[in-house]
């Protein structure tokens, strides 16, 4: 296989072509033959003379990944999500995560499973420690039980993450590692504009090719040499824009490769799913976007429904070199319609495929719909019998019928739906003796039978919860009722506390009003990244201290205590005799995951505080900015010296800090380790609020998890397994009094 490497492609004078976003050329001016013929013109010159350029030879040498041109629909899935992770037993749980996209959506080719960002940057393990924060074996599993569905699987690469924990290898080589060990199928990457060559040699040179999705192309047109799958982004094409864009990506490669089109923020759908219908390409059909669930409508649900069965069952039409991919086909006689054709043209002349979609959303019109008069080329020379089929209402229109002088096929006074789609099928084979595709004809009229228009387009936040950090299950070996030396101190309560505070998503603003983002407190309707409530606080005696290794190791010695379902990680930094790092006695203990933390209060007679109980111990009725007051304290004096390094250094001990400590005496709250406080849970997903700070956060990139400025900020850790939730950085303390949150 030869791979070529130069610069980008130089920008072309061909018009269409948009120099904004180059994942896309514009469509014609209007749609009128003239137009059409003219612009398409257009369009073959630069394909012509930019085809050259890149090599499609990795199709032909490696044939066992041309999976990949049928890979319509792929979600990106957090490894936090509960109907793919049961907590409770440590298991993955495949069979109901797949039962569940294919009641919603009819299922998935391929899916990229997300175990770091957001969380990475708590400590310094990198982005392959942390997948590894799972046995390997059942990461295996994970990978095997996918695939039992036909469901290949993408692990993501983070370039950016340069700054934590050394592996000693180059990428390539560690990337390789995990996807081979896991038997997995390739790899996204993150924020890439095409991904180099070498990442896909290191592993086809263990005999083990892969996929390599770059997360988009807007111009590195080189990378197409080894970039057999990639997203696209095209929201922007989409303001003031009716008639569809037309994939650059796809067109340069003769349909082989494929994109998807992403829109992550997106509550309604119809933008992405027409425009990737239209192309004969794919969807991102991403719901928990780094923990936040933007659930698929019912309505986007049942077009995916329809259009993804089109896809696949007609692949090698729409995908791959059989046809030839003529967008913007003026099919439609009324050309002030919002009805637009891409027309898929068999190149042996056995058949053509149209594919439309209708842009008219107007609400006046999405029951009555749009009325046409369709003009539909007949395949080849036109001269053989020809059979007309509605693939997407699933019905047969003409049998053996004759193209006549004008060699096409019209179907007058055609109803599309509002925002609706269709399909044709004219083939010169008789459909009656093709047991599969009468059967398809047959779930597709079933399918269409309720229009689309009946489908609630109305998309619903995921309402949240808090877990009653009072009701904890001590292991059966245990009882409550140790006695702990932890100092504390009464930090009595208020009726009138102005709980005031903002989460530090990165992401999630693009969402209407960042509703959805962050946690939802029991003031609120639903979650939001801004907070502001007058709450009352009851008196609490709060421990000092957070717990630190000395007396976690007594309470060890008490207890007995291991973790019964998952221990990865538990204590990652003690010997296996059970001693914790020499000279730790008086530093706050973690590696610790928010369940070992509440068995241990709960076994002195306490508990965790909650997030706002924890905020009201930090600032106060006052609402200090930080625990000691309002002016900036001092590194290394009121708190610890913060690390920027690749290696995560020790704490600080515990009462190193007597400067720092709050309004009512409480120490250690903030940079030195986060602590434990609340889970806010919904369906998919579970969140911890992370009271104060670490002293560790990785330089170099703007993705790690980043630190509160100040105490009107609370970080969110994404919940999963416990080994993947224990961190070097997260700590805890107790409380005690009142009923918690």
């Amino acid at each position: 296989m030869k791979f070529i490497l130069f610069l980008t492609l130089p920008i072309l004078s061909y018009g269409q072509w948009n120099e904004v976003n180059r994942q896309v050329f514009d469509p014609p001016a209007d749609q009128s033959m003239e137009s059409y013929e003219a612009w398409n013109a257009d369009r073959l010159a630069w394909i012509k003379e930019q085809q050259p350029m890149v090599d499609l030879s990795i199709y032909y040498d490696y044939p066992q990944m041309n999976w990949t041109q049928t890979s319509f629909i792929q979600p990106q899935t957090m490894i936090h999500e509960k109907t793919l992770y049961d907590k409770a037993t440590n298991t993955f749980t495949v069979d109901k995560y797949v039962n569940d996209i294919n009641d919603r959506y009819d299922g998935i080719e391929s899916i990229l499973l997300w175990p770091t960002y957001p969380n990475i940057g708590a400590d310094d393990r990198n982005q392959y420690d942390m997948t590894y924060s799972f046995d390997k074996q059942q990461l295996k599993d994970l990978v095997d039980d996918f695939h039992r569905h036909d469901i290949k699987v993408l692990w993501p690469y983070n370039p950016w993450d340069q700054f934590t924990r050394n592996t000693g290898k180059s990428d390539m080589e560690s990337l390789a590692d995990l996807i081979i060990d896991t038997g997995a199928d390739g790899f996204n990457g993150d924020t890439m504009d095409g991904v180099n060559a070498s990442f896909f040699e290191e592993a086809a040179d263990r005999g083990y090719p892969i996929l390599i999705e770059s997360e988009y192309m807007h111009e590195n047109w080189e990378y197409l040499d080894s970039n057999l799958m990639a997203w696209n982004y095209w929201q922007g094409q989409y303001t003031d824009v009716d008639a569809p864009s037309v994939s650059a990506y796809k067109m340069l490669t003769n349909s082989l490769a494929m994109n998807h089109i992403c829109e992550r923020w997106a509550t309604d759908r119809t933008d992405g799913l027409q425009n990737a219908f239209f192309n004969g390409i794919g969807y991102i059909s991403w719901e928990n976007v780094w923990g936040i669930f933007n659930k698929i409508t019912d309505r986007d649900g049942a077009v995916m429904k329809r259009t993804s069965k089109i896809l696949r069952f007609f692949g090698k039409y729409v995908q791959g070199t059989a046809a030839d991919f003529l967008p913007h086909y003026p099919a439609v006689e009324n050309k002030d319609s919002l009805v637009y054709t891409s027309l898929f043209a068999d190149k042996e002349g056995g058949w053509n495929m149209f594919l439309m979609v209708n842009r008219n959303r107007k609400e006046e019109d999405l029951a009555s719909g749009t009325t046409v008069d369709l003009n539909l080329p007949c395949p080849g020379d036109g001269g053989s019998a020809v059979w007309l089929l509605d693939v997407y209402n699933g019905d047969i229109l003409d049998s053996s019928a004759s193209c006549g002088s004008e060699k096409n096929m019209q179907i007058k006074n055609f109803v599309m739906e509002g925002g609706g789609y269709g399909a044709f099928l004219i083939s010169t084979v008789d459909p009656n003796g093709d047991t599969s595709l009468m059967n398809f004809l047959s779930t597709m009229k079933e399918l269409t039978s309720t229009p689309l228009n009946s489908f609630s387009n109305v998309w619903k936040v995921t309402k949240q919860t808090i877990l009653d950090n009072t009701e904890v299950s001590l292991p059966e070996y245990m009882s409550s009722g140790g006695t702990s030396d932890a100092e504390t101190v009464t930090c009595l309560g208020s009726t009138t506390f102005n709980f005031t505070l903002a989460g530090l998503a990165i992401e999630g603003d693009d969402m209407a009003d960042s509703i959805g983002v962050d946690v939802q407190y029991p003031f609120e309707d639903y979650p939001y990244r801004y907070h502001q409530s007058i709450v009352s606080v009851p008196d609490l005696v709060v421990d000092k201290h957070p717990v630190t290794y000395e007396i976690y190791k007594e309470f060890l010695t008490e207890t007995g205590y291991r973790p019964e379902v998952d221990d990865i990680n538990f204590l990652r930094d003690w010997d296996e005799e059970g001693n914790y790092p020499q000279g730790s006695d008086n530093k706050p203990v973690s590696w610790v995951s928010h369940n070992d933390a509440r068995v241990f209060c709960k076994y002195y007679g306490k508990r965790l505080p909650g997030a706002i109980e924890w905020q009201y111990i930090a600032r106060g009725v006052e609402l200090n900015t930080f625990p000691w007051g309002n002016e900036n304290g001092t590194s290394g004096v009121e708190f610890p010296e913060f690390n920027t390094g690749r290696i995560m250094p020790a704490a600080d001990d515990v009462d190193a800090h007597p400067s720092g400590a709050s309004w009512c005496g409480v120490e250690d709250l903030v940079g030195n380790v986060f602590q434990w406080t609340d889970v806010f849970m919904d369906e998919h997903t579970d969140r911890a609020v992370l009271g104060g700070s670490s002293r560790y956060r990785p330089d170099g990139s703007f993705w790690y998890l980043p630190q509160p400025g100040n105490l009107a900020e609370m970080q969110t850790y994404l919940m999963s397994s416990e080994g993947l939730d224990r961190s070097a950085g997260v700590g805890f303390r107790c409380v005690s009094g009142g009923g918690g949150e």
